[in-house]
């Protein structure tokens, strides 16, 4: 039987998608796991373990991904070589944090000459992972679990709603003035997909006007 590798699979996925214009690379083609040790010294394994907990807010003491692994070659390439990094949106303790936890990758967004964004979530959720967390919250806890990272912008939404006229683009030496407390709520969650067992949160970005902002800055 003919075997086939990650770079294999991820290759059909391309074409599985239709992705001929751009590429997706992971941050490391190692296998590994999410493990988060609470400040009462619990430990949670795995992102479903994770994204099922309801007393997370301010109780993280770290973050890790076991085994330790490596940033992936084309992924240190790619931001060496971008003119603009975006970093979110996306859960914030298992999906944007641990992207930047294989080894090298914080180094390669330091160094990176490009313009980087940070585009906070549309709301804070899941429910208990991020209660009551403002964009300062965000930035403290985003230094405290991986690193610093320089943000030469932010963009969040405001408390009026989700329309996109509401974003608010923010140079970095004056974002603790402008967006403190402007995230929208924690929100209850519903929907669920019959295929997914996972509730996930319908309040989303709109796309498009997200890409006129990136586009202006």
């Amino acid at each position: 039987m003919e075997k086939y590798g990650f770079r294999d699979g991820l290759s059909y996925a391309h074409e599985m998608l239709g992705v001929h214009q751009n590429r997706i690379i992971p941050a490391t083609e190692e296998i590994h796991d999410i493990l988060v040790t609470l400040e009462n010294g619990e430990r949670l394994l795995a992102e479903d373990h994770i994204i099922a907990q309801t007393h997370l807010s301010h109780q993280i003491q770290s973050i890790e991904l076991t085994p330790r692994v490596s940033a992936s070659q084309d992924a240190l390439r790619a931001i060496s070589e971008a003119d603009m990094i975006v970093i979110g949106p996306g859960t914030f303790y298992t999906s944007v944090i641990p992207c930047i936890l294989p080894l090298s990758m914080l180094e390669a967004l330091q160094t990176s000459h490009a313009k980087k964004i940070f585009i906070a979530n549309a709301a804070n959720f899941p429910v208990g992972h991020c209660d009551g967390y403002d964009i300062d919250t965000y930035l403290a806890e985003f230094e405290r679990l991986v690193g610093c990272i320089v943000f030469d912008h932010i963009v969040i939404h405001d408390m009026q709603g989700i329309d996109a006229d509401q974003c608010v683009a923010s140079g970095h030496d004056d974002v603790r003035k402008i967006v403190q407390n402007l995230l929208l709520p924690s929100i209850e969650l519903s929907k669920k997909s019959k295929f997914d067992s996972i509730p996930r949160n319908t309040l989303r970005h709109d796309a498009g006007k997200v890409l006129q902002i990136l586009k202006a800055l």
